[in-house]
């Protein structure tokens, strides 16, 4: 890919580009200049760097800045002004500078690249994860953070990542269309539950899979009694879960039922379950 190798942000003007904060300078993967300690030159934009007429660099300032590694990568930078690509248009930068204004500020759909990783409310998905996915601030969409990034990752981080970007696709769509809010903290625990249950899946021999006749209740032989829980989330957050306890002839010798507001996981809630209905059971003898 053409773009795998010495990307780096468009300056333009450089009064829109941090010098300390923005990976503008070329190197083979997006990087951050290291700032000093004590910024004597006053040196914040890109623009600093430039001459007034911003048509070259000012290589007294950038020697002050840089060792000459830097200076040289610097010194190599095409300067992205209008001057460079005369077509012959007059054109009104007043006007441009309006229309994209007014460009902006238009009532549309949000870009996939921001509902899906750009969010600021889904970046803790992003940091819960168990892969480094940081290079996605790196990249202008989505096409292009896979093309450039994914030929380095294991199939399962590709795999994670498809379906962390589901699952956030479905949050959007659950907060615009229901009015249901899912907490984003949620999200990959999620991610890590479904790939979880699909090795096991994997793993399970279909030849020696025995199927149940049916799915009745089954009486327990005299004198055990059979033990029964369930549990489920709610929308509203937490969840609810209950159990029964059952003698050999199908009499309910106990039950129990609850709400917890602090487990939103399923797998954590069923275990709660479980154990309280445990100790039911010891209660009843």
């Amino acid at each position: 890919m053409v773009l795998a190798n010495g990307m780096r942000k468009s300056i333009g003007d450089g009064k829109a580009t941090r010098v300390w904060e923005d990976p503008w300078v070329m190197f083979d993967r997006p990087s951050l200049l290291l700032a000093p300690i004590h910024n004597s030159t006053n040196v914040e934009k890109v623009c600093d760097l430039m001459h007034e007429s911003g048509d070259y660099w000012d290589e007294g300032r950038l020697r002050e800045c840089f060792d000459e590694d830097i200076c040289q990568r610097i010194l190599c930078t095409m300067m992205d002004t209008w001057s460079q690509f005369d077509m012959g248009l007059d054109i009104d930068t007043e006007a441009i500078s309006k229309f994209w204004k007014r460009l902006w500020k238009l009532q549309m759909l949000s870009s996939i690249y921001h509902a899906l990783i750009d969010c600021p409310e889904i970046q803790i998905m992003w940091v819960m994860a168990n892969y480094d996915y940081s290079s996605r601030m790196y990249h202008a969409n989505v096409l292009e953070w896979m093309a450039v990034e994914t030929k380095s990752w294991r199939d399962e981080q590709l795999c994670k990542v498809a379906m962390a970007m589901y699952f956030v696709w479905e949050r959007r769509n659950a907060k615009k269309f229901s009015n249901e809010v899912i907490k984003a903290e949620k999200l990959w625990s999620k991610v890590e539950r479904i790939m979880d249950e699909y090795q096991a899946a994997n793993l399970i021999d279909l030849n020696n899979i025995v199927m149940l006749p049916n799915l009745e209740w089954e009486k327990p032989e005299y004198p055990y009694v059979k033990l029964n829980v369930d549990a489920s989330t709610r929308r509203e957050g937490g969840g609810c879960l209950g159990g029964l306890v059952r003698d050999a002839t199908g009499c309910c010798l106990g039950a129990f039922m609850g709400h917890n507001r602090a487990l939103e996981d399923v797998m954590l809630l069923e275990a709660t379950a479980l154990k309280k209905g445990l100790e039911l059971a010891l209660r009843i003898g």
